[in-house]
């Protein structure tokens, strides 16, 4: 069975709070192919969207899959079987994810939380590589993040460290979706950096994102900054510095000697990870921040994917 399993691709299914991405990797942890559904919709409808999509995608390349691997926004059970709590995805909470995928694709399916996944992504394939204490977080949707020590995922509670993304780095700030004021997760994910620069643009401030007769996404604020708009890089900067707060406070705590930063608000890059680093380094005292590295995912927002498809191949 294992020499089989080795042989064959893995499809990594990445269930993200606003997006699915659903794709085929190799053992050596390539994506092949990789398409994305939206999260929404009763479980049942959502599960026939993946599944068809990821069909497609498996006639398309015509290549052996030899198992699943769910990457979940949220808790899991004590048998990795079901997600019970994410607020963004409430709908999905206690339905039975692995039977239900089993049962759909006639192949091994194996469950992990996605901070999790994109840690161990990282560790086996980026740029976590030769971390001995990696810490990874993950910010989209929600703020998530993962400690693999030695190789090993850290399991405190809930199949993971717990929830980091809701470490408090501004007092009576604003409210997360899961009732923390002032979390890492109500300033730093995407929902929050979007609602700061649409406040900005509705105060008059200017910017080529005044042009946008919508809602800018954060890909687009990032854009922005890139070119050098002021008001996207203040608010990409102020992300940063919350950040850095938050990874300050984390890092006394799981002493890690690499942070790397993952999910889609991480390609905002050095309009980012420069003012967190700064952050970082003039929050916490010299024992906390004396060779630790920070620095961007490298597989960017496919880790998701990869991780939990690596499960395939080396287990749980």
């Amino acid at each position: 069975m294992e020499a089989r399993l080795a042989a064959g691709c893995a499809l990594g299914i990445d269930i993200g709070g606003t997006a699915t991405k659903i794709g085929i990797v190799t053992p050596g942890g390539i994506v092949k192919s990789v398409d994305s559904v939206p999260t929404i919709g009763d479980p049942n409808l959502f599960l026939k969207r993946v599944f068809d999509t990821a069909m497609r995608l498996r006639a398309t390349l015509n290549l052996e899959i030899v198992g699943v691997g769910i990457a979940v926004a949220g808790f899991l059970d004590e048998n990795r079987s079901t997600m019970t709590f994410n607020p963004n995805i409430p709908w999905l909470e206690h339905f039975p994810l692995q039977q239900a995928f089993g049962e759909r694709f006639q192949l091994p399916v194996l469950l992990e939380v996605d901070s999790n996944a994109a840690a161990l992504a990282e560790y086996r394939y980026g740029a976590g590589r030769g971390a001995r204490r990696l810490l990874c977080l993950c910010i989209g949707t929600g703020v998530g993040g993962a400690m693999v020590v030695d190789g090993a995922l850290v399991r405190l509670a809930h199949q993971c460290i717990g929830d980091p993304g809701h470490v408090l780095v501004l007092p009576d700030g604003p409210e997360c979706t899961s009732g923390c004021h002032g979390c890492a997760e109500a300033l730093v994910s995407a929902p929050a950096i979007m609602e700061r620069a649409c406040s900005a643009l509705a105060s008059g401030s200017h910017s080529v994102l005044s042009s946008l007769h919508y809602r800018p996404s954060v890909k687009e604020i990032i854009e922005a900054g890139r070119q050098g708009d002021a008001l996207a890089r203040k608010v990409l900067g102020e992300t940063g510095v919350w950040l850095g707060a938050a990874i300050g406070s984390l890092a006394a705590i799981f002493c890690p000697d690499r942070v790397v930063v993952a999910g889609g608000v991480a390609e905002a890059d050095g309009l980012l990870l420069k003012p967190a680093e700064a952050r970082f380094r003039s929050q916490t005292g010299v024992p906390y921040h004396t060779g630790v590295e920070l620095c961007k995912a490298y597989l960017g927002w496919q880790a998701g994917m990869v991780g939990a498809a690596s499960a395939v191949w080396v287990g749980r």
